[in-house]
């Protein structure tokens, strides 16, 4: 078998799908009927149609489709071209055989990132169970990183100001001559 492709327990066949370099393996077709489909590509694939869409559509006929690349948490269902954002706690159920064979549409859930460097207020992981034909989704949503890292800047700020202030203070030359008066001081008082 190909790198790009991989089968779990003779019942899922997953696909690698390169949007990119308009690219997928598909050496096994006559035993696709017989499983579950899933295609996994970095970039969305239903969005953009094109050449690839129609090809991955005919040739691999997918169930469901997980993406990335915008960082953002979506779900799309073909051919409609709303997506709808998934920014809840809530779990949602697809009946995917229903989708597929009753409805003719593709699902492709755009997975989020996990990572605060990508720029985004919302991180989550994506977490999917597939029982049969019955996928439930949901993002397990992180914290929201930026608010400790602004707030990790300040008071290291805020120590990093203290710190220079009490030294200048310490430091300052009226202070020291005050101060080394005030010693001179209690010594000549010292001497009678």
């Amino acid at each position: 078998m190909s790198e790009d492709l991989f089968d779990y327990d003779n019942h899922l066949r997953f696909f690698k799908i390169n949007r990119m370099l308009l690219d997928y393996t598909n050496p096994d077709k006559e035993h696709n009927a017989e499983r579950l489909r899933i295609g996994v590509s970095h970039a969305p694939l239903l969005i953009g149609g094109g050449p690839l869409l129609r090809a991955v559509i005919n040739d691999l006929d997918p169930h469901i489709l997980f993406t990335g690349h915008w960082h953002e948490s979506r779900i799309f269902v073909y051919p409609s071209i709303k997506a709808i954002q998934f920014y809840e706690n809530d779990v949602r159920h697809f009946d995917l055989k229903a989708l597929k064979e009753t409805e003719h549409s593709y699902l492709e859930i755009m997975v989020p990132t996990c990572s605060y460097r990508m720029g985004k207020f919302k991180i989550g992981i994506g977490y999917a169970v597939l029982e049969n034909y019955n996928l439930s989704y949901t993002v397990l949503w992180q914290p929201n990183r930026f608010i400790f890292l602004f707030s990790y800047l300040f008071w290291g700020l805020f120590v990093l100001c203290s710190a220079i202030v009490y030294k200048m203070m310490t430091r300052c030359p009226f202070r020291v001559a005050k101060r080394q008066s005030q010693y001179s001081r209690v010594s000549t008082n010292h001497n009678f």
